[in-house]
């Protein structure tokens, strides 16, 4: 809950400050997040008609720590590992909807992830 409530209250105040339109800071959002480090986030698809969307992301500094962890014979951790990551698109997606005059619920899934060892990277699906 507390990183949906940041991902708006960023998402509002960037879209404010910068004279954005809504999907430009939704996909800014994810572009800060991984400037700061998190993973590679990319936008890959958003409908705003059937109110869903997905994002992938790879180099996830939780996947990232889990095969370092793996490297050294410590448990890597059971995946998915990135389920964290989840309020901030649920929160983000929030933003957009709200934008185009939605008030909706937002959940949000991790698919699939990297930190199995199976997967390159992770993926996540949302949708209200």
């Amino acid at each position: 809950v507390a990183t949906e409530k940041s991902a708006i209250h960023w998402c509002r105040a960037e879209m404010k400050t910068h004279g954005f339109t809504a999907e430009e800071t939704f996909r800014h959002y994810f572009q800060r997040l991984s400037q700061r480090g998190w993973g590679q986030f990319s936008v890959d698809r958003i409908d705003m008609r059937a109110a869903t969307g997905a994002i992938g992301l790879r180099n996830s500094i939780f996947t990232l720590e889990a095969a370092r962890r793996a490297g050294v014979g410590e448990p890597r951790g059971d995946a998915p590992l990135c389920y964290m990551f989840e309020g901030f698109m649920t929160g983000a997606f929030r933003f957009l909807l709200e934008a185009a005059g939605r008030d909706a619920a937002v959940s949000c899934a991790e698919t699939h992830c990297a930190g199995d060892g199976a997967h390159v990277d992770c993926g996540f699906t949302f949708g209200a």
